[in-house]
């Protein structure tokens, strides 16, 4: 409902921001909401990546650290640990049944998960110029942390600088959200916005229409 409120009143702020390419709900949609973002995944795709998203999350982790630090080895050391914690959970849950009070141990192992996920996810928004906010990525890692991690995998499809161009207004269409950006911090220097795009174009205009988390 705030997001329908920031879009209703046209908040600068909001939509001088993109979305992620695929949305948190659109699995009530069959993975084929109306107006999604352009070049979003089909719907085959989608639903490998959530499956491999619910057993295996560290991949998911993997390529976006991969793509937000360009380093394998960086990325491996996210996915490791991050798996560490994930499994862990699970197997403590099971080892409840021998010993005493291991279940608190794992949801303890999945909270830190949580955590994980989260970062990796508030670090990704602010690279791809994504709305959104620290509390938003908790509680969605917290409740659908498969969907959170099928959306990092599928937003790796997409460079910084292409997603940034083809969903975000830049200074020379939209001086007005540019100048409301450079007063409260969020542009972090005025060449990402020299990528030659229009706030009218179908891509903007799919992206403010499906305000996703």
């Amino acid at each position: 409902l705030y997001r329908a409120i920031l879009m209703d009143t046209k908040d600068s702020v909001f939509i001088s921001k993109g979305v992620f390419s695929t949305g948190l709900f659109d699995f009530l949609e069959g993975f084929d909401p109306n107006n999604p973002p352009r070049n979003s995944a089909d719907v085959t795709t989608r639903c490998q990546s959530l499956v491999i998203a619910v057993f295996f999350p560290s991949h998911s982790i993997y390529k976006m650290v991969q793509m937000l630090h360009g380093k394998s080895d960086v990325a491996l050391m996210h996915a490791a640990g991050s798996g560490v914690l994930f499994y862990a959970c699970w197997i403590l849950q099971f080892f409840e049944f021998d010993s005493a009070n291991s279940a608190y141990i794992g949801w303890v192992c999945f909270i830190f998960f949580v955590f994980w996920i989260t970062y990796i996810r508030v670090e990704a928004r602010k690279a791809y110029n994504i709305y959104g906010n620290t509390l938003d990525d908790f509680f969605s890692s917290l409740m659908m942390f498969p969907w959170v991690c099928s959306q990092m995998d599928l937003q790796t499809s997409f460079s910084f600088s292409e997603w940034i161009a083809q969903h975000v207004p830049v200074k020379e269409h939209n001086p007005t959200i540019w100048i409301a950006n450079q007063a409260s911090g969020s542009v972090e220097t005025p060449e990402r916005y020299q990528y030659e795009t229009q706030s009218t174009t179908p891509g903007i205009k799919e992206s403010i229409l499906n305000p996703a988390f």
